[in-house]
């Protein structure tokens, strides 16, 4: 379960601070009960559940919200910015046409590849600022 998660966390843009492991996160998020906006419990029955919130331009980690909450916080909270042309909503990830370009400038030089989904994209963004740590 635990290990789903995190993936699921890394294709949806997650991305790590210096000294940060996805498994430390993963623990902070599990521990909280009640959402940090709301204060709302995290229940099935009242449908509130747990939510890692991102920062979808950073791709940092924000805090634990409800689904309702984590759904409307860029909207109602301005706190999403998005690139003009990154209708993606993730950094370095844009859309062009029928793809998603992920685009970086390192060392004066840009590195762009195109892909088909944004899964594809997410997974080869996240694989390579891994690597060029």
């Amino acid at each position: 379960m635990k290990g789903k998660i995190i993936y699921r966390w890394k294709q949806r843009g997650l991305l790590l601070k210096d000294n940060e492991t996805y498994d430390d996160i993963y623990n902070y998020v599990m521990s909280i009960n009640n959402c940090q906006l709301c204060n709302d419990e995290f229940s099935h029955v009242n449908k509130k559940l747990r939510c890692m919130d991102h920062d979808h331009e950073t791709g940092f980690f924000r805090m634990v919200l409800c689904n309702s909450c984590n759904s409307q916080y860029g909207k109602n909270h301005n706190k999403r910015k998005l690139h003009d042309n990154n209708k993606s909503g993730h950094r370095h990830i844009s859309i062009e046409g029928e793809k998603f370009v992920f685009a970086i400038q390192r060392n004066k030089k840009t590195h762009k590849k195109r892909f088909n989904t944004l899964e594809e994209a997410l997974e080869y963004k996240n694989n390579y600022l891994f690597a060029t740590k």
